[in-house]
């Protein structure tokens, strides 16, 4: 792993890991150091535009795999958002394919910070020497001095040394350095005077020059010059002497092992003596791991600040707390060690851990916690230094109380994710669910012990603010669950605690044990359905114009009866209470206001059988009916994720072409609810046609919409910074952020970006309105027609709206600032306000005019600053006359005198009142900017869902161009009750396979089932047979891949493809247990063949694959032909089922519903020993008609490297069996002859012999 040449993951403290090769250092010419003949460190160069090499601890030394290893992915130990970590992986991927020997030419020979200190620690161990040959005095008094805390004036010290943040500051670099704030210096902080603090040294190293020409690096490094000097150290003692303040110890990963932190040792913190605040242990049922119980007569002794601490970690034990200091974020005692452990921070120095980063590098640090999934809480500042005076003034308050105050302003977890100010934040398009659950039994079978189960539930993608809910019954092994949760994957779960079913627990234990999972308090935290309606009538979410108005969804589920609106109807009691555990989980994380106020509820409709209506047969394919995939189904198919849980070779995969995030979300939806109404899939199909046609007029568009942002999400964001979308006394709103004016400039950035997007987007769409008419698809015309324009547009009309936001502001100059200065008549408090300013001014200028000529002097003038702006500095001789009554003196300097008059005064009282009025305006006019641009949400999102609908459509047309594959556009008949269902498939190809990987070696099959071509009829099931590896299975996922394909409206791989819709796929492929469920194989082969038995139709797809091999051989064949006998001849379906029970394949050989076929494959014969065949197989991967007679698993056994000698006794033993069941069966047959004479018997005993 650490041989020089690998490619490793290696990390430096204050550092993300870092792809980087190991290789010698050019002075020691090794690459390992050893201690007790263990590694112990590791050297090497790290891949960057300008490289620069360390030596690094062997565990923080990684094997590098390339980046699309689970681990690099979001959530994984390596992933980063860094873009300079994004950029050294492209390099350190394509130096992967470099031989060893290539990577070492790519070496460079560099000075690295342990060369240039060389000379230095000498000259500080000669030092050292002679302090300790010296006095007692000056070894203590050195040992007191390295003993100095490093430290920022804060609230630990004195009120009067909290952040106040200055007006027009701007905000320093995002790699500024911790305050570094020590404990046990908190009481005697006073005494010691305060150390700036310097910016954190950089890695990077000092510029290597050459005697000719400046080194010019390659691709991926330059190669090692070694003739080339090392330049020298250029950094004074003096100055490395102080950066050492902010590094820790040399050795410091060995003394982290051995100190003990201050948490370490608290009794309380004990594992065994942890408790929450009611006392009760882990062990209990009903222990709150939320938090924890701390003795009082520790918090009596503690800091203020370290007291606030302290105080809301008792109630938020399990979660991260970013600690709001001055202008940096601390994490503190066990959160620290999480921040070091996991983004790669340094402890400060102290007994008590602790470490910190800048407030401008929250989003970065957040995400990358919340993604390996922790709960992040943001701790914030909520008052000023004078308005925490005025708060204590007067009043007799503990001292804990008397400090700034600081709130929780958000609480951060994967299911509760939103767009926010801070760059570095999350960048994935994919949506996390937030996912509640809630349980019934409403169907108990005593005599099979099997239960039927009510499901509600409710999931909201935060980042949308959208709610999905819904209410189901479902079968033993709920399908219906499994299903929707592999459609809307949740990053987290909600449900009650001590409730739990066991076919839930054991869902929660293995298909969603990689997420968070919060039990919830029933009735306090799981709210029931009328508990749910009161708190939100209450808590006035869905208020409008001074009244609540429900949304229609939510009105739909209240009963007719009940006219307050608090109880619910029938049939959404359990949808209803997973709302309101997803209200309290979103309350607690402060967010609750801003999400539900957008409105935007869907009901969930989890419907699994397919009922036939009396009068239209078939009603599947009419109306907005979908193709049901199962859990099952797009596993085994690998639509979504392969069977690793990545999205190499899927589907989805192949078919993302899509340009936009919000594009890339509504494609995976459509893939995993392909519609069933023939017309809709004609007319995607036409929209495709006319796409692929029309690609010059389309390309502006297109490329505009590569350029876009997540404008769905940017949308729910600005929703949340109106005014009014948190309520008034949210904490967010008391916070007070040193980095205001960046974050602000960056608000408005996005604001613009939105704006300028529609407008590019509008643009566009407009010039093409001459054309749009002659679409063949009405659904394309739907997405790019105006309202204004054709009948069927849906596109609105944004030009007016658009010029209006234009002028609504001066742009250029709120990017600048920071701030929106509104224009004339777009904020009537601004205007006013202004309007006051400017008559005050004329006023002043008017009564200063009056005083010049009633004084005779034209050099009085008014001076002053703030609060004692106005006053009136007359010259001395002027002064010195008789002046009115009402003239005060105030001041004076050489020459002059200043005079405050009570007209003055007056004046000022009122431009101060008009000031604060403009600025209050002008401090909400951005949030009243958003607020009104949000007033128009639906047109907004409507714009979105067109365009995103036509991502996904012109991505359906760039897989059906094909490259260099053939491409075929499906025929897609309706369903009739006078035929059969229908497959007709030529010379298909696997969607996922292109002719570009695979050159022509893929072979193409066809698949006919039902009718065929002239009305010829094929029987329903295939029966297919082959050797193994003979591609079966291949043949199988092609089907249901490419009948998929054709359903979403897109072109096949295929000569041709003819067929009538299917309303449901299933599949039983491959083989695998659960043991975390106890399920055994065989098991679960039977639980999903239950399924198909259940619910298949005629109208659907069944693909199964060796049905019965998990058990004995006679129990499994009797099991198959018993399930492909109720398919064929009872349900009807279209089949394909495959098996190497070749005693199957002669009981059905004759049946009309069954039709044979096989893989071929060539086979040759060598003798062995005289009496065992040699069979050398040659595989053509052709479906042929008629059944194989051998599923020759020698062959197999042979390309899996099984010894030869072991395969030989096996074809011998294989041979015996044969022929003493040949014999069994002759004499069967001998026996079962009513009629035997002398001939017959000689017959048999001579075919016995041969």
């Amino acid at each position: 792993e650490f041989e020089e040449g690998a490619i490793v993951w290696a990390q430096v403290e204050g550092y993300p890991w870092w792809p980087a090769i190991v290789c010698k250092h050019p002075a020691l010419l090794c690459h390992t150091k050893k201690k007790r003949d263990v590694v112990s460190e590791v050297h090497v160069q790290f891949y960057e535009d300008v490289p620069s090499r360390a030596w690094v601890k062997a565990h923080q030394a990684k094997k590098y795999n390339g980046s699309t290893t689970p681990m690099f992915r979001s959530g994984g130990m390596f992933h980063s958002n860094d873009p300079g970590v994004i950029k050294a992986v492209a390099i350190a991927d394509k130096a992967l394919k470099d031989t060893r020997e290539e990577r070492l030419k790519c070496v460079l020979d560099i000075p690295s910070d342990e060369d240039e200190q060389m000379d230095d620690h000498e000259a500080d161990d000669e030092n050292t020497e002679k302090d300790a040959g010296g006095s007692d005095d000056a070894r203590h008094k050195s040992r007191d001095k390295k003993r100095r805390r490093i430290m920022e004036e804060s609230d630990f010290s004195d009120e009067d040394g909290d952040f106040k943040p200055p007006p027009d500051v701007e905000g320093d670099e995002e790699d500024d350095e911790s305050s570094g704030v020590d404990e046990s210096t908190l009481s005697d902080q006073e005494e010691e005077e305060p150390v700036e603090i310097g910016k954190k040294r950089k890695r990077s190293p000092l510029p290597v020059k050459t005697p000719s020409t400046p080194l010019t690096p390659r691709t991926p490094m330059t190669p090692r010059n070694p003739m080339t000097p090392r330049t020298p150290a250029s950094v004074s003692k003096e100055t490395k002497s102080k950066l050492s303040l902010f590094q820790a110890d040399p050795d410091s990963s060995v003394m982290e092992e051995k100190q003990k932190y201050l948490h370490e040792t608290l009794d309380f913190l004990h594992p065994s003596k942890i408790k929450d605040t009611q006392g009760r242990k882990p062990d209990d049922p009903l222990y709150d791991k939320s938090s924890l119980k701390i003795p009082n007569d520790f918090m009596t002794k503690l800091t203020p600040a370290m007291h606030q601490w302290w105080k809301l970690k008792s109630t938020n034990f399990n979660v991260v707390l970013f600690f709001k200091v001055g202008k940096f974020y601390e994490l503190y005692h066990m959160d620290a060690v999480v921040g070091v452990k996991e983004l790669g921070l340094t402890y400060m120095k102290g007994n008590f851990a602790h470490s910190g980063f800048p407030e401008v590098a929250f989003g970065r640090y957040a995400d990358t916690l919340v993604q390996k999934g922790y709960t992040v809480a943001r701790v914030e500042q909520t008052e000023t230094p004078e308005q925490n005076q005025q708060r204590i003034r007067g009043k007799s308050l503990p001292k804990h109380e008397k400090t700034l105050r600081r709130e929780i302003c958000r609480v951060t977890t994967k299911g509760t994710q939103v767009h926010n100010m801070w760059q570095g934040g999350s960048k994935h398009h994919e949506s996390d669910f937030l996912l509640s659950i809630s349980e019934r039994v409403v169907n108990r079978n005593e005599s099979s012990g099997s239960v039927c189960r009510e499901f509600g539930v409710c999931f909201v993608d935060t980042t949308v603010g959208v709610f999905h809910l819904g209410q189901f019954t479902d079968d033993r092994h709920c399908s219906r669950l499994c299903t929707m949760l592999a459609h809307h994957s949740p990053s987290q779960v909600l449900f009650e605690r001590g409730k739990l079913s066991n076919e839930l627990n054991k869902i929660l234990r293995t298909g969603l044990s990689s997420i968070l999972q919060n039990p919830l308090v029933p009735g306090s935290q799981f709210w029931d359905a009328p508990k749910t309606l009161k708190t939100l009538l209450n808590e006035k979410y869905f208020v409008k114009e001074n009244d609540n108005v429900w949304p229609p969804t939510l009105k739909c589920m209240l009963s007719d009866t009940d006219a307050l609106g608090l109880s619910p109807k029938l049939g959404y009691e359990l949808a209803l209470s997973a709302l309101g555990a997803c209200v309290y989980y979103l309350k607690k994380c402060l967010i609750d206001y801003e999400i539900l106020s957008m409105r935007q509820f869907h009901i969930y409709n989890a419907t699994v059988e397919k009922t036939a209506d009396v009068k239209v047969k078939d009603n599947f394919a009419t109306g907005n009916e979908k193709m049901i995939l199962d859990s099952v189904t797009l596993s085994n198919l690998e639509i979504i994720y392969n069977s690793k849980g990545e999205r190499e070779g899927t589907l989805l995969e192949r078919l993302d072409n899509c340009r936009t995030p919000f594009g890339k979300r509504l494609l995976k939806q459509w893939l995993c609810l392909p519609p069933c109404n023939p017309d809709v899939i004609n007319d995607r199909l036409d929209a495709v046609d006319d796409i692929m046609s029309n690609n010059d007029l389309l390309s502006p568009l297109f490329s505009s919409m590569r350029k876009m942002p997540d404008l769905e999400r940017m949308l729910s964001n600005i929703h949340s910074l109106s005014k009014g979308a948190r309520k008034e006394d949210h904490p967010e709103n008391r916070a007070i952020f040193y980095e205001e004016t960046k974050y602000s400039k960056k608000k408005i950035e996005d604001f613009i970006s939105v704006l300028d997007n529609y407008e590019a987007a509008f643009v566009s769409i407009k010039k093409m309105q001459g054309s749009v008419a002659s679409f063949k698809s009405s659904l394309l015309k739907s997405v790019l027609g105006l309202t204004s324009g054709i009948s069927e547009g849906k596109f609105p009309d944004l030009g007016s709206t658009l010029k209006q936001w234009k002028n609504a502001f001066n742009q250029k100059k709120a990017k600048e600032t920071g701030k929106i200065t509104p224009n004339a008549g777009t904020n009537p408090e601004y205007d006013g306000a202004m309007e006051d300013i400017n008559r005050i001014n004329d006023d002043l200028e008017r009564y200063l005019n009056e005083q010049k000529k009633k004084l005779s002097c034209s050099r009085i003038i008014y001076k002053g600053t703030g609060n004692k702006r106005y006053q009136l500095e007359l010259p001395a001789d002027v002064a010195s006359r008789k002046l009115p009554n009402d003239y005060v003196i105030s001041g004076q300097r050489k020459g002059f005198k200043s005079f405050r008059t009570p007209k003055v005064d007056c004046l000022l009282k009122e431009m101060e009142d008009a000031e604060t009025r403009r600025d209050t305006a002008q401090a909400d006019t951005m949030s009243i900017v958003f607020r009104e641009f949000d007033k128009d949400f639906e047109m907004w999102n409507t714009a979105v869902s067109c365009l995103a609908l036509l991502d996904v459509l012109s991505s359906f047309a760039e897989y059906s161009k094909g490259d260099k594959d053939e491409m075929s556009r499906p025929i897609i008949l309706p369903p009739s009750s006078q035929h059969q269902p229908l497959l007709e498939i030529r010379s298909a190809r696997h969607p996922c396979i292109t002719k570009i990987i695979f050159s022509d070696d893929f072979i193409p099959n066809d698949t006919i089932l039902g009718c065929g071509d002239e009305g010829e009829d094929h029987p329903m099931c295939l029966l297919l047979t082959g050797p193994n590896m003979g591609g079966k299975s291949t043949l199988m996922r092609q089907v249901g891949l490419v009948v998929i394909l054709a359903q979403l409206g897109c072109y096949v791989p295929a000569e041709s493809c003819r067929m009538t819709p299917c309303d449901r796929i299933f599949t039983r492929l491959g083989a695998s247990d659960r043991i975390m469920t106890g399920e055994s194989t065989f098991y679960v082969e039977l639980s999903e063949t239950y399924s198909i038995l259940k619910h298949a139709t005629k109208n659907s797809l069944v693909l199964l694959d060796e049905l019965g091999r998990g058990t004995a051989t006679y129990d499994g064949t009797s099991i198959a032909y018993a399930v492909l006998d109720n398919i064929a001849n009872h349900v009807g379906c279209r089949t394909i089922f495959s098996t190497h029970y070749h005693t199957l394949v002669e009981d059905l050989a004759h049946s009309k519903h069954v039709k044979l076929g096989h893989m071929s494959c060539m086979v040759e014969h060598d003798d062995v020993d005289g009496d065992v065949d040699k069979e050398t197989l040659t595989f053509l991967y052709k479906l042929a008609d008629g059944a194989c007679p051998k599923s020759y698993g020698f062959h197999a056994a042979l390309l899996a490297d099984i010894p030869e000698s072991v395969v030989t006794i096996a074809r011998r033993k294989a041979k015996e069996m044969e022929e003493n069941n040949k014999n069994l069966s002759l004499f069967r047959s001998l026996f079962s002859q009513t009629n035997i004479n002398s001939s017959f018997i000689s017959s048999k005993q001579q075919e016995i012999k041969c």
